[in-house]
């Protein structure tokens, strides 16, 4: 797999389909679902974890949320878990 200057690797062409991979979803609300997927922007695969509405056609659409490089996952999985403890929700 081809890599960027700065380490991070470039998806090989086809590998994840357009939409993304959904790792995760669950209710945010009636009207909304939280999904943390793996999808490529640009030719770069990068980790997505976003809200998602309903339209008036009823289509989910993505809405506010963050996009992280693979580097990130590391960081983001510790204070994930450190804020976990301190709300009592474990691992």
């Amino acid at each position: 797999m081809a890599k960027k200057p700065d380490g991070t690797s470039l998806a090989p062409k086809g590998s994840i389909p357009t939409e993304g991979i959904v790792v995760g979803e669950w209710p945010a609300n009636k009207r909304e679902l939280l999904r943390v997927r793996v999808h490529v922007y640009k030719g770069h695969t990068l980790l997505d974890i976003r809200r998602w509405y309903r339209d008036a056609a009823g289509k989910f659409c993505p809405g506010k949320g963050i996009s992280c490089k693979p580097g990130d996952v590391k960081p983001l999985r510790k204070a994930l878990r450190k804020a976990g403890q301190r709300l009592g929700a474990g691992d």
